[in-house]
């Protein structure tokens, strides 16, 4: 997906951020876009609860390739 389509989608005609969660929770996103994001989650009640929920994923995924080569 184009950078531009990424930053501008609209899930379900919900919060266009939500598509920027997994990013931000993997540390992703540039400054400037978690700067933005962060910005955001001050007053979306629905990426603050995504991203409590999500949380854990990056640890879990962490887990999961250790002792890979």
């Amino acid at each position: 997906m184009e950078r531009d389509s990424w930053r501008n989608s609209d899930p379900a005609g919900g919060c266009r951020y939500v598509t920027w969660i997994g990013a931000y929770l993997l540390a992703a996103l540039d400054p400037a876009d978690r700067t933005e994001f962060l910005a955001h989650t001050r007053t979306c009640s629905r990426c603050r609860d995504e991203i409590v929920v999500l949380a854990e994923i990056p640890s879990i995924l962490a887990r999961g390739f250790r002792g890979c080569s």
